[in-house]
């Protein structure tokens, strides 16, 4: 079975190799570099807005469902 290509929501690059989450994806290497990550690293802040954006858009087209 081959995976369908998507856009991580991320990085937006194409993947194969992804998890599904909150009605997006996040391809491997971007979960791999969210789970290494510190909290007082400089990235922190970005991966933090770009996880809040899956959740409010998740909760955007969930409430849009019912």
């Amino acid at each position: 079975m081959t995976k369908e290509v998507v856009r991580c929501n991320i990085c937006e690059n194409e993947t194969r190799n992804h998890i599904d989450i909150l009605n997006g994806c996040i391809c491997e290497k971007c979960e791999q570099n969210i789970v290494d990550l510190s909290y007082d690293d400089k990235k922190y802040e970005g991966y933090n807005i770009l996880l809040k954006d899956l959740w409010k858009n998740f909760l955007i087209s969930y409430e849009e469902g019912h």
